[in-house]
């Protein structure tokens, strides 16, 4: 440890990492900053950041320390950190610690993605431009594949399934892909699906007495079966009190008549048929509520002959329900349906889904993308190191020790220049944040301070 005098001042000299090991061992009281402000140093913004570790907009030694600390460690040579150069040897990286081992690893995997020409040394030039493509590349660590990340027409119609029936996720790049859990919750869809499908292939006779027209007469009943129960309880409730319904279309001549609009909202109100204590739905068109008559003359002939053999004058409540309990197995068979999101797929393409190849190819894929994220994670750091490498040195020799603000040639970090004011110049130049506050502190100093407010605008002088 050397001491040097700078200005009237004996302070600690900094020129090599020796310099900077033994800086961790110098008493605070020795320091000439102990906290910063962020915002007065010239110096890249990224390493001003990472060395203000709690965000806190100030450094203070103890975040100077740490990071030293870390430079000394994930280095296995600290010569060239004199150099203050961000370009370091993949070398000098420190791989006997974890930190340092998962910065060779990341360096190394950038220079290879990148084709550098020199694989041996990492630079912040080629760390930021990694970074900026990092998005684009097919293989970015976020451990999703996206259709493009293959020529293979297979892969790309099953990652374009996978995304139609289960959703996909975006990647770093802003595509849409899918992940390991997408592609393993469409498997067990497409298996679900299947035995779902196995069921009805099963007990066809059970499930579909009336084979293809099964579900084609099942679907023409739940147009309307809500009403037709409807106007059966509306008759068994007649049956039961004669005057409990109240007229079914109430006339009032003094009205003129309803417009199209009104009729279809009032024939929506009204039952499909006047309802009698007979519990006997007329099939006649002329006794039917004209909103409905259409249907149920569908619904006479083709499920009322095909349930029941004939189709008379009338429908009774028993009859109605041999008619739904014929399909209670179908409807059951739907209502247990599984696989629900994969029933675009034929069973053709589902029996391939389940067995194919393709899933172990996209499975491979989605691995090798997650096998350099830890390369990935680590990118931050490779920038660190670099940054540090170059900034380090110098940055102490402008917080633990002014020898910048004492060497003329050189304007220190916290230093904004030089003005000159009435034909003199003044070369100390700071950045003050709170004029009012240092003003009061300036009070009590033995120099002349200087307030000036400092535009980039261009002057529009007249003369």
């Amino acid at each position: 440890m050397h001491f040097y005098q700078y200005g009237k001042t004996y302070q600690m000299c900094i020129k090599n990492a020796g310099d900077l090991k033994a800086a961790l061992e110098l008493d605070e009281s020795l320091w000439v900053a102990t906290s910063a402000p962020t915002g007065v140093f010239r110096c890249d913004d990224t390493f001003i950041s990472m060395l203000d570790s709690d965000s806190s907009g100030r450094i203070h030694t103890h975040e100077l320390k740490g990071a030293i600390r870390w430079l000394l460690t994930v280095l296995a040579d600290t010569s060239a950190i004199a150099e203050r150069t961000n370009h370091i040897p993949l070398s000098a990286i420190n791989r006997n610690c974890p930190e340092g081992a998962a910065i060779h690893k990341s360096a190394t995997y950038i220079l290879d993605t990148l084709q550098a020409d020199d694989r041996q040394t990492i630079s912040l030039k080629l760390v930021r431009k990694f970074a900026s493509r990092k998005k684009e590349q097919l293989l970015n660590g976020d451990g999703i594949v996206v259709p493009d990340a293959t020529d293979d027409k297979p892969t790309i119609q099953l990652i374009n399934d996978v995304i139609t029936a289960v959703g996909g996720a975006q990647d770093a790049g802003g595509k849409t892909g899918i992940t390991a859990e997408k592609l393993t919750e469409f498997r067990q869809e497409v298996a679900a699906c299947l035995n779902w499908r196995k069921q009805a292939r099963d007990a066809v006779d059970k499930i579909m007495p009336f084979g293809e027209k099964t579900a084609e007469i099942y679907n023409l009943l739940q147009e309307h079966a809500a009403e037709i129960d409807l106007f059966f309880d509306q008759c068994r409730l007649l049956r039961f009190d004669s005057d409990a319904l109240p007229p079914t279309v109430a006339a009032d001549k003094t009205q003129p008549h309803p417009q199209k609009d009104e009729l279809e909202n009032l024939l929506q109100k009204v039952p499909v048929a006047h309802p009698n204590a007979n519990l006997l739905l007329p099939l006649a068109e002329d006794s039917l509520n004209p909103r409905y008559a259409g249907w149920i003359a569908r619904l006479k002939d083709e499920a009322v002959s095909t349930v029941l053999g004939q189709a008379g004058s009338t429908l009774s409540a028993d009859d109605w329900q041999k008619i739904k309990d014929a399909f209670k197995p179908y409807a059951d068979y739907l209502a247990a349906r599984q696989g629900e999101r994969v029933t675009f797929l034929s069973d053709e393409q589902l029996e391939q889904y389940l067995k194919d190849e393709t899933y172990r190819h996209i499975k491979q894929m989605i691995a090798a993308d997650k096998a350099v994220a830890e390369q990935l994670n680590a990118l931050r750091e490779v920038e660190r190191l670099t940054l540090y490498h170059q900034h380090l040195l110098r940055f102490a020799n402008n917080f633990i020790n002014f020898s910048e603000l004492y060497t003329p040639p050189v304007k220190a970090l916290f230093e904004e220049g030089s003005v000159q004011i009435d034909g003199r110049w003044f070369d100390l130049v700071l950045r003050v944040d709170d004029i009012d506050r240092h003003a009061a502190m300036a009070k009590t100093s033995n120099i002349f301070t200087i307030y000036l407010e400092v535009s980039n605008k261009p002057l529009n002088n007249k003369f």
